[in-house]
Parts: C-alpha cells; structure tokens; sequence
C-alpha cells in the first residue's frame, strides 16, 4: 500500500477507469492519497460514500437515482405494469434491485426477467413476452 500511495502523491489527478468494480478500490486508494478522480461511466452508488472516496466524483447518474427516474417515467406517461429485463450478472442484478425499489416506493406493478447468457435471442424474446402477457 505504501508503493501505491507514494504513486499517488506524483499524480495531479485520475481519469477512468469505466467500470464501478475497478473504480472503486482505485478511489479508495485515491482517497487516502489525497488524489482527485473523475469517472465518466461508473454508476454504482458505493462511490458516493464520501468518507471513503470524498476524492471520487463521476459525470453520470449512479444506479439508484436512475432507476427512481425510469420509474417515475413509465408511471408519468401511463404505464401501470412493466416487465424489466435484466442480464443475470452483478450489474444487472444490483441495477434491478434499485428498480424495484423504486417501483415498490412508487407503486408500479413490475416482473423481472433475468437473461442468464446476456444475449437476448429470439427464443428469450419470445419467452419473455409469453409471461408478461400470462401475467
């Protein structure tokens, strides 16, 4: 960790990287070496923890307040049921989680369907639609 940190006090500042799960120990080090870093495309609402990446700060909406804005949409424009589909992976998951608790504080009727693979198919398509209109 002292190798890191004498790293960091050389650096003015950290771009990238663009995923949540390499962002966030490269900010909490960051964070203890007094290093500002910008990301542009890490959402996870973990970084927003200022205590640990006070340093850290993003250009994009993390997940959670995303998903309340997506909900709020669909129930603005009318829709009382809507099936989220998802990619069964750790982002998917966590991004699910925050739409359905923001459909539960909102009171819109939803389904979740995971895609284990991430490549939705034709024959996914098709599954899916068969339970959204069993619903």
């Amino acid at each position: 960790m002292n190798v890191m940190l004498d790293l960091y006090q050389s650096l003015a500042a950290i771009g990238g990287p663009a995923r949540s799960s390499t962002t966030i120990p490269l900010a909490l080090v960051g964070n203890f070496g007094g290093v500002p870093q910008v990301g542009s495309s890490q959402t996870s609402p973990e970084l927003n923890i200022k205590n640990l990446y006070g340093n850290f700060a993003r250009t994009v909406t993390d997940d959670e307040l995303t998903a309340d804005a997506v909900v709020r949409l669909f129930l603005d424009t009318g829709l009382d049921y809507v099936g989220f589909v998802y990619v069964d992976d750790s982002y998917g998951n966590n991004f699910y989680t925050f739409l359905q608790r923001a459909s539960e504080k909102y009171g819109l009727v939803y389904q979740g369907f995971p895609i284990p693979s991430g490549i939705f198919t034709l024959e996914e398509a098709e599954r899916v639609a068969g339970q959204m209109k069993d619903r």
